[in-house]
């Protein structure tokens, strides 16, 4: 049994929504708010491979997240997810709008590039086996 949430968002209706990451864990969970936006910031393990989409923060410090003007309903419910999964250690897929990086300097990733990375649209939990 999976359980997922997506975004769905009339907006990104033509956004690129890919299933980026496959079976991966959640390391670290981010919630912070830098000049009135607000963003769930997911940390990756077990990445494996190299992706074929450009974005410097995803590619070296396995970072994607959800950023808005406000604690929305679908924001809450990618920190309620992602912190579930982190708190199971739970095997999941990550969703991300590749047309959308975000490499801004407010958001400092250590040594890695700075920035949100991807645009989180989507984390699937998948059963354990």
């Amino acid at each position: 049994i999976s359980f997922f949430v997506v975004s769905l968002m009339a907006a990104n209706a033509n956004a690129d929504k890919v299933w980026l990451f496959e079976d991966v864990k959640i390391s670290d969970v981010v919630l912070s708010d830098v000049s009135g936006t607000i963003s769930v910031s997911v940390y990756l393990d077990n990445v494996t491979g190299t992706q074929p989409y450009s974005c410097s923060p995803t590619q070296q410090a396995n970072v994607v997240s959800y950023w808005n003007g406000s604690t929305s309903s679908l924001l809450q419910s990618f920190l309620a997810t992602a912190l579930a999964a982190q708190a199971q250690d739970a095997t999941v897929d990550i969703m991300v709008d590749t047309s959308s990086c975000n490499t801004n300097n407010n958001w400092p990733n250590g040594a890695a590039a700075a920035g949100l990375g991807f645009y989180l649209q989507g984390i699937r939990l998948k059963s354990a086996e």
